[in-house]
């Protein structure tokens, strides 16, 4: 239900949940001068809170791939075609498993469009492997973290192939019909 313009994602219930299968994240830091507060153990620790949250909305994520520690790498700042190669041979490597994952939530140091489309570019295209990135200090955040999650994990759902939300039939009314066009527009803030 909306409340305040906005809608509660917290203790959110999808139509019809998916299964991810195996999956696993990739811990992306930066050389670059940040103000991290949190170390792999952090990490884990929310991500294991974001698998318990991805259950409980219906998602099976239970595939989490346990059997060696995800990697954390570090970029550097300014060397972009370096990062490039860095994101190329990790994926590679994922792809050669024999573990392989089918998606991986890629935790990124700060919002980047070089490495964003660096790591778009090889896992979805060249290894086949689904990707979700969020940023590091805003999924770390323990303040209205389920909200959060909500939004990352609509992401999951869809990818992987789950309905998100449906309209009853009844409401739909004259566009029921079926002679009416809808459009529909995304916004990513309240």
């Amino acid at each position: 239900m909306p409340r305040f313009g906005s809608w509660n994602m917290a203790n959110i219930r999808f139509h019809t949940g998916s299964n991810l299968g195996p999956w696993t994240y990739i811990w992306f830091k930066s050389d670059r001068s940040t103000r991290e507060r949190f170390g792999e153990a952090d990490i884990r620790h929310t991500v294991m809170n974001f698998r318990r949250f991805l259950n409980s909305s219906g998602i099976n994520a239970e595939g989490f791939i346990q059997s060696h520690p995800p990697p954390v790498i570090t970029l550097s700042d300014g060397y972009e075609q370096a990062n490039d190669n860095e994101i190329k041979s990790i994926f590679r490597k994922m792809y050669g498993a024999n573990n392989r994952p089918r998606f991986v939530l890629v935790i990124l140091p700060f919002n980047d469009t070089a490495i964003y489309n660096s790591i778009k570019s090889v896992a979805d295209t060249k290894a086949g492997i689904h990707t979700i990135c969020v940023v590091a200090s805003k999924f770390m955040k323990e303040q209205r973290q389920e909200h959060y999650f909500g939004n990352v994990s609509l992401k999951f759902n869809l990818k992987a192939g789950g309905i998100n939300q449906t309209v009853d039939p009844v409401k739909l009314g004259v566009i029921s019909e079926g002679e009416t066009m809808v459009v529909g527009i995304d916004v990513t803030h309240p």
